[in-house]
């Protein structure tokens, strides 16, 4: 049988997440089913253990299929929570924050959230951050390690913690995997909350294709996989 060393690897394989019932764990998602899609077996697993999860969506949502207004955008922002709530609570991690920047401006409202960001990290002293890495294609995903930075600084907590960034639109060079194997269908369940958000596209179906791929390459395992980045 071939051996993993004969058919080499880009770069060195990445280290193994693991959780603990003292973990907490902040996720920051610019738009509800961000954090399902990016790191829901590792908040699945946060939970099972008896860690903290919180989550916080940065955004409204409400240019999903491009812009709207009145009754429709207001219909479309409560229909993304409503999915987002159920998904979190299929994940075992209902704790939610909407801080309701407009979709796709993350940049030029974020100074706007960073005292309510930088009081939720203050209070709940996150152990664990993840949110989109720095090089994902979507500017609101790119947006969000500059809020964090600076809601980090401002509540006196930078340096603190573990601070990763998962995958969405774009893929990463990972620097750290977390084999979710245990909760797969729990992932999978949380994935068919978000019928208005998906609409047509299987994005879960995508992201586990994704997660099977970082197991074998990233954690030479079968399995599933999410990858993130070590930020700084």
């Amino acid at each position: 049988m071939a051996k993993w060393w004969r058919f080499g690897r880009a770069s060195p394989r990445a280290q193994r997440l693991s959780v603990a019932a003292g973990d907490r764990l902040l996720v920051l998602a610019p738009h509800a089913d961000d954090e399902t899609l990016g790191a829901g077996g590792l908040m699945a697993a946060t939970a099972a253990s008896g860690g903290q999860v919180k989550t916080v969506v940065l955004t409204d949502g409400a240019r999903l299929r491009g812009p709207l207004e009145g009754a429709a955008r207001d219909a479309l922002v409560r229909a993304r929570q409503v999915e987002c709530r159920a998904a979190l609570a299929a994940l075992g991690a209902p704790d939610v924050t909407f801080l309701a920047a407009r979709d796709r401006q993350l940049r030029r409202d974020a100074a706007g959230l960073v005292p309510e960001l930088a009081e939720i990290i203050g209070r709940m002293r996150p152990s664990r951050i993840v949110l989109p890495h720095a090089a994902d294609e979507h500017a609101d995903h790119r947006a969000a390690l500059r809020l964090v930075r600076a809601a980090l600084r401002r509540a006196g907590r930078a340096g603190r913690q573990e601070l990763l960034g998962y995958e969405i639109w774009t893929p990463s060079r990972p620097t750290h995997v977390f084999a979710y194997g245990q909760w797969v269908d729990t992932k999978r369940a949380a994935f068919g909350c978000y019928r208005e958000t998906f609409g047509s596209v299987d994005l879960g179906a995508a992201v586990l294709g994704l997660n099977q791929y970082r197991a074998g390459m990233a954690a030479a395992e079968t399995g599933w996989c999410e990858a993130f980045v070590a930020l700084r």
